[in-house]
């Protein structure tokens, strides 16, 4: 059982990126570009690189690496449960949460191919291991970005196994190191906030306030609620219902093993006078436990319940604006 849930961005939260005011993007010669990605383009781009197991549409494609699997028709009870409860109180119901609107109750796609789970290593790395003009290093973690004399970065500065290296570029440089690594490598290379980067001693190569600046995350919160009726934890408990469906995976590549541990959900409005859905709801009629330890990871919840993660739409109020607090671009 995997996360491997699949949701676009809603519309409306994505298009100020194709409207006069969208943030502009600074390249590293200090030119704005002004970021032009409208609906209809961006919706080509997602149709490419996906396989939809109902083939193509105007909202899916048919021939892409990435796979996606439909989970209708093959959810628990209890979830269907849920998506009745949504439907008495008048929640608009979602057949397709990437199709036409993203608003109502439904149950999510997931990225899975034959019942593992299809992801940009699987699909577009190790394919791509072969060629000639690939190399892979490993133990390597980036230090700063090497810049020309006219401000193109012609390479990275890192460190292997100790030893520090350059990596040069003839063409370009891909800076890929996630939400928090990133824009902690632009600032450790110079880039970002002049007055931060000065109190930690580093030279401003170009003064980007902006860099380092709005992280929003998608905090959650889990309700859990006791069920009158069975959920996945009751074929959990046993050894019998665990060997049934691992035999069940291993057999038809079906089943919970093969699915997402959150099954069904939504994008909702708070309040009725939200101009569009400001929360989404995950189902997960197999909830999982916090463990009591310090040791790391999930557990099976020893109670027969369902329960209800809440992510609310992250907001520009709650950014958060994280300043680098070492040079170091390793923790220590």
């Amino acid at each position: 059982m995997c996360r491997a849930a699949r949701c676009r961005a809603a519309p409306a939260r994505s298009t100020p990126w194709s409207s006069s005011a969208a943030p502009a993007t600074i390249s590293t010669t200090g030119k704005s570009r002004q970021p032009r990605l409208g609906r209809r383009r961006r919706s080509a781009f997602f149709r490419k690189l996906e396989t939809h197991a109902k083939g193509a549409s105007d909202w899916h494609g048919g021939d892409g690496p990435i796979h996606v699997t439909p989970m209708r028709g093959m959810t628990h009870p209890v979830t269907d449960a849920f998506l009745d409860a949504c439907r008495e109180l008048q929640l608009p119901l979602n057949p397709d949460f990437n199709g036409a609107a993203i608003e109502g109750a439904g149950v999510y796609d997931i990225n899975t191919r034959r019942g593992q789970r299809s992801h940009s290593s699987a699909e577009y790395l190790r394919p791509a291991l072969k060629r000639p003009n690939l190399l892979i290093e490993r133990n390597v973690h980036a230090e700063r970005l090497i810049f020309a004399q006219d401000g193109r970065v012609t390479g990275v500065e890192a460190r292997q196994n100790g030893a520090l290296k350059t990596f040069s570029a003839r063409r370009e440089v891909i800076v890929a190191t996630g939400a928090v690594g990133t824009p902690k490598l632009l600032q450790l290379s110079g880039l970002g906030d002049g007055a931060a980067l000065s109190a930690l001693g580093i030279q401003t190569h170009h003064h980007l306030p902006a860099v380092g600046a709005n992280l929003q995350d998608h905090l959650c919160a889990s309700f859990y609620y006791r069920a009158n009726r069975p959920t996945l934890n009751g074929t959990f408990a046993s050894l019998f219902g665990q060997g049934a469906l691992g035999l069940q995976y291993l057999l038809t590549r079906k089943g919970p093993f093969a699915m997402s541990v959150n099954q069904a959900g939504g994008f909702f409005r708070g309040r009725p006078e939200e101009e569009r859905p400001n929360i989404q709801l995950y189902f997960n009629p197999s909830p999982i436990a916090f463990p009591t330890t310090r040791r790391p990871g999930f557990c099976r919840s020893p109670i027969r319940d369902f329960s209800l993660p809440s992510i609310p739409a992250a907001r520009r109020a709650a950014a958060m604006s994280p300043s680098p607090r070492t040079t170091r671009p390793m923790p220590p």
